[in-house]
């Protein structure tokens, strides 16, 4: 799932309400040059990796789809099936998260 932000002239950024209820009252970031990983206060490491590699698969997937379509290719298909399965993986992941945030 992707979502927007925007800062006001402040450079405080607003997040949408799922994001801000996952992350709880308390976030920690870890920025690059390019993007950030942001997380709940005290996440395990180990959970975090494991959500960022969902992440990263699925940039991969987005990639390969951009390339097919670039091919002239129909990838519709391709990035359906692979949608269902991120879907059934972060409905995994979040029930593993929510289980151990209770």
């Amino acid at each position: 799932m992707k979502y927007s932000s925007k800062s006001n002239i402040k450079r405080q950024y607003y997040l949408p309400r799922e994001v801000a209820e996952m992350l709880g009252r308390e976030a920690e970031l870890i920025p690059n040059a390019h993007a950030l990983v942001m997380f709940p206060k005290g996440a395990s490491a180990r959970k975090v990796l494991r959500s960022v590699e969902v992440i990263k698969h699925d940039l991969e997937n987005q990639i390969a789809a951009e390339e097919e379509e670039k091919k002239g290719k129909k990838a519709e298909g391709y990035v359906i099936e692979n949608i269902a399965e991120r879907l059934a993986r972060l409905e995994k992941a979040m029930k593993k998260w929510e289980s151990g945030h209770k």
